[in-house]
């Protein structure tokens, strides 16, 4: 459990600081989803949002 959280946690700070690593998360998370794999693009579309935003903001954000 503590490298599955201290894994989180570098990605995060990575995600925070690394425009780049941020762009190609996003950017792999909708071609995966577009091109049918879901499950690879909920994985790298949470990662994203979870270091950029909360879900809840996202939520807030989308009138959820």
């Amino acid at each position: 459990m503590a490298l599955t959280k201290k894994s989180k946690e570098i990605k995060q700070t990575r995600v925070r600081v690394d425009r780049a690593f941020r762009d190609v998360l996003l950017r792999k998370g909708v071609e995966s989803m577009l091109g049918g794999d879901a499950g690879s693009g909920r994985a790298y579309l949470k990662v994203y949002i979870d270091a950029t935003m909360a879900f809840r903001q996202l939520g807030t954000e989308a009138g959820a």
